[in-house]
């Protein structure tokens, strides 16, 4: 039996896609690789075009995330962000040295988030401060305003305080956050640093991050733009090339499929709700974790259609194929 990378089981699995395909009567059909895989498939693709017209190849979100994560690994690693984690008491060092090598995803995924929270929170209190210093006129205008703010989205209603609140935030804190960050860069190089990290990592992960999870096509595009010059920083090659690729085939995808990607068809969600849509490789990994590598894996499943697809594709949307090693 080949191996999962070699050219030969990727160019089968590529031409039993576009079978289906075919057999479905649909022109076009995205199929989901880590990027182990993917730099393969996409070869294949360029190799036979016209055999393989219809079918894209496409990056896991999940295993992006963890890229990039060690992205961050290598560029703020060593530069304080290891010791966060590990002198703050949430993670051993090792796990630090797993989390930062983007080999752990779900502590990847919360170490971030907490890190997030813990500079964002000390940032606004520096920024309170300073405005209390420089600007206390602001803080009676804005407690009023978002006191207004907060009752209207408490008892979700669209009234003038909302608008009053967010035209506050745009006319006046904005600029004064703009100016606080500006005089912070220029008087703290340490500032300087976390502010980077803050504003070409945190900002973008996290729009990446609230993208998939609301399944909004327009701005997690926009979020892998944003995160490719942290994939070419920390010279990770192979993401860094076929992801400037990828994005920019995005731009070119057929009209059906351009409307199911808007449409949220381009992550899966295992239950109805808001807020809980994952990454099509993160699905297939959870099935693996608890169905392959679980005591018996598909053992007696083989012989029962339903049980096996039930076991194996929980959620899939009906245009997304997933290959995984």
């Amino acid at each position: 039996m080949a191996a999962p990378n070699d050219y030969n089981t990727v160019y089968t699995t590529l031409k039993r896609v576009k079978e289906q395909l075919n057999a479905l009567g649909q022109k076009s059909c995205p199929v989901f690789f880590d990027m182990g895989l993917l730099c393969k498939a996409l070869e294949v693709v360029w190799a036979y075009p016209v055999e393989f017209e219809g079918v894209y190849p496409l990056e896991g979100g999940m295993h992006l995330f963890m890229a990039v994560f060690a992205s961050v690994g290598n560029l703020y690693g060593t530069a304080g962000l290891a010791d966060l984690l590990s002198d703050s008491g949430v993670y051993a060092k090792a796990t630090v040295g797993q989390i930062l090598a983007g080999k752990d995803f779900d502590r990847g995924m919360r170490a971030f988030l907490l890190v997030d929270e813990v500079l964002q929170k000390r940032f606004f209190i520096q920024f309170q401060q300073w405005l209390e210093k420089h600007h206390p006129d602001i803080l009676v205008e804005m407690d009023g305003a978002f006191q207004q703010f907060c009752t209207s989205f408490a008892n979700i209603t669209a009234d003038h305080s909302e608008t009053e609140a967010l035209s506050l935030i745009d006319s006046k804190i904005v600029p004064l956050i703009a100016q606080f960050r500006s005089l912070g860069c220029e008087t703290s190089p340490l500032y300087k640093f976390w502010d980077d990290y803050l504003q070409h990592v945190s900002v973008p992960l996290k729009l990446f991050i609230a993208s998939s999870r609301h399944a909004i096509w327009e701005a997690n595009l926009f979020s892998k733009y944003q995160l490719l010059p942290i994939l070419f920083a920390s010279n990770r090659h192979t993401y860094s090339r076929y992801m400037t690729y990828l994005v920019l085939q995005m731009q070119r995808i057929p009209s059906d499929l351009l409307e199911s990607f808007q449409n949220g068809h381009f992550v899966a969600k295992l239950t109805n709700g808001t807020f809980n849509s994952v990454w099509i490789d993160y699905v297939l990994e959870v099935t693996e974790n608890k169905v392959l590598k679980s005591s018996g894996g598909i053992i007696g499943l083989t012989h029962q259609d339903t049980a096996l697809a039930r076991g194996f594709c929980p959620g899939l949307l009906q245009q997304s194929i997933h290959c995984h090693s």
